[in-house]
């Protein structure tokens, strides 16, 4: 087990969450249904925020897991989780832990599919906002701390991701450069035609396929799209998107197109 209060004390998580999170992880190492739980997302990346992000738990289980009996021993030592489309969130002060139980042989190999780029999908979810990208999922195991792995399974595959991922970075940009010229060519059409409200559905998710293309270009994985648009570390991205002229109160129509032009530029379209 990786060492969670010093991790905890460089991103100054209070001593009373850090706490919280120690007793939930230590609740759930007593269940021997339960393989392993890992940190993902904001902490696990050194991108946590008190306040504004949440602590994500991956846990693998076997397919005996009796999900009533974890969730009352979590509702006793804390709080009644809630679920959330396939999840359930812990709620500690202003803090979400989100709790995403998956069992270990088939979340193996939904991994391995979008490690082979058979997976290039972006899935909605009640608890994201544009949608949860898929290899973002490589990033957050390859990135995980890991609170226990007693199968040892999220360590081995961590190790795979990190020796296929140039072989991912060349397949994911085949796929994402033809995703990214068909919604540009859409987005431009509805602008054409005055359907103002399909094309700004429309360059969301344009920006959203280039954010994908935008990492893989450079041989990285994705952070999410939150990290990309509120980080630092994220400029280059910021300034290509021009986001600066989206932070207003109306939707800007005709910078949006001269973005979609920009975007088609970079992307040798």
């Amino acid at each position: 087990m990786e060492n969670l209060g010093n991790i905890c004390k460089e991103q100054n998580i209070p001593r009373d969450l850090y706490q919280a999170l120690n007793i939930l992880i230590n609740e759930l190492y007593t269940f021997p249904e339960i393989y392993s739980c890992s940190i993902i997302g904001s902490l696990a990346k050194g991108m946590y925020v008190y306040g504004s992000s949440d602590i994500d738990l991956l846990i693998l289980t076997n397919t005996n897991i009796k999900m009533r009996k974890v969730l009352k021993k979590i509702e006793d030592k804390l709080v009644s989780p809630v679920f959330s489309d396939d999840i359930y969130i812990v709620t500690h002060n202003k803090t979400s832990i989100s709790l995403a139980f998956r069992e270990e042989k088939n979340y193996m190999e939904y991994i391995d599919k979008i490690l082979n780029g058979e997976f290039m999908n972006c899935l909605i979810k009640d608890w994201s906002i544009g949608g949860v990208i898929e290899e973002v999922m490589l990033y957050d195991i390859s990135s995980s701390i890991r609170c226990f792995d007693k199968s040892k399974c999220i360590s081995k595959k961590s190790q795979e991701i990190s020796s296929k991922s140039i072989l991912f970075f060349e397949e994911a940009k085949k796929k994402l450069h033809i995703q990214f010229q068909n919604k540009s060519t859409l987005a431009l059409d509805q602008y054409e035609k005055g359907n103002k409200f399909l094309f700004m559905f429309a360059f969301f998710e344009l920006i959203s396929v280039f954010s994908r293309l935008f990492c893989v270009s450079k041989n990285e994985f994705h952070p999410s799209l939150k990290h990309l648009v509120s980080k630092s570390n994220y400029n280059e991205f910021q300034k290509i998107i021009q986001m600066e002229k989206f932070n207003c109160e109306e939707f800007n129509y005709e910078a949006a197109r001269e973005t979609v032009e920009i975007l088609k530029r970079k992307v040798n379209i």
